[in-house]
């Protein structure tokens, strides 16, 4: 069921909102609303839970409503109250044994042979139009480059691709993480944080740092070799 504003247009702008516990939990988004009509307070809210379901969850105090989200105690369903865990190092420590080094010699060694073929063919094209050659030599010998230069844009497409896969994993296994460090600092925000959470969060700052390094790295290489693969 979908509640309807009707006279209540002062609540209007939470719509659309995400809604957050008051300690960082994220619920989903808000889709509408349900006020009390002799206390003009909001009763309940409809979200669209983050695993795209619907739920209407009473509303026991609306704390917050700035900065572009809903800051609120709710009631939750037993299916939503659950422990959470906590992101463990080891895990992004696994995801930090990336060979960025051999990646990087991979790079290069596509440079040197994309620059190669470049240079053999524009040999090749001297030859011809100095009449080194004739047309059926430059054609031939052109034909077997081709082979070439299509064999080393494929391996450059595959390189491509896996890096992409690498970045998706890393997002994939580290998204836990990045919740835990966003409910961390709306607590932080909101003042409600405690001194062990504080350690908790700057351990966590400092794993999100070594993560984002490493995909800005793959980042840029990946995009070297899109640049490398459109000039052959």
């Amino acid at each position: 069921m979908i509640f309807k504003l009707g006279k209540y247009k002062r609540y209007r702008k939470i719509l659309g909102r995400r809604l957050y516990t008051p300690d960082g939990r994220d619920l989903g988004r808000i889709l509408s609303i349900k006020v009390g009509k002799k206390s003009g307070q909001i009763k309940a809210v409809l979200v669209e839970l983050p695993d795209g379901t619907r739920r209407e969850l009473r509303v026991f105090k609306l704390l917050d409503i700035s900065n572009g989200a809903v800051i609120a105690e709710v009631e939750l369903p037993q299916e939503l109250v659950k422990k959470e865990e906590r992101p463990q190092k080891k895990d992004v420590q696994k995801i930090e044994l990336v060979d960025i080094e051999s990646i990087e010699k991979t790079l290069e060694e596509f440079r040197k042979k994309i620059n190669d073929i470049r240079e053999k063919y524009g040999k090749l094209l001297e030859l011809l139009i100095s009449k080194e050659i004739d047309l059926s030599i430059y054609t031939e010998v052109k034909e077997r480059l081709d082979k070439e230069r299509d064999d080393i844009r494929l391996r450059c497409e595959r390189k491509i691709k896996e890096i992409e896969d690498k970045i998706r994993e890393i997002d994939y296994k580290t998204e836990d993480l990045r919740k835990k460090r966003s409910q961390l600092y709306v607590k932080k925000v909101l003042g409600g944080i405690t001194p062990e959470e504080e350690k908790e969060l700057q351990i966590i700052d400092e794993m999100y740092r070594s993560v984002e390094e490493l995909k800005k790295k793959l980042y840029t290489i990946r995009q070297e070799l899109v640049s490398l693969c459109n000039q052959i």
